[in-house]
């Protein structure tokens, strides 16, 4: 059950506002990579979990984000 991430629940009782969150989701990352440079760390070792998945050796990684100059 750890691993389980289930934050909009499923069958008769699930969130109406998933769509919504999706959407808003999918703007802010928009925004955030068209006003930032995103990048990962060389010392953030990265190991292969499932065909073309990755985390990090650590259990987590800290990005870089620069402001893009315009």
């Amino acid at each position: 059950m750890k691993n389980n991430f289930l934050p909009f629940s499923a069958g008769p009782r699930i969130c109406l506002g998933m769509n919504l969150a999706y959407m808003e989701m999918r703007v802010m990352l928009a925004h955030l990579f068209r006003n930032y440079i995103v990048s990962v760390p060389e010392e953030c070792d990265m190991t292969k979990m499932e065909f073309l998945l990755v985390q990090p050796k650590s259990g987590k990684c800290v990005l870089k984000v620069v402001p893009r100059m315009e």
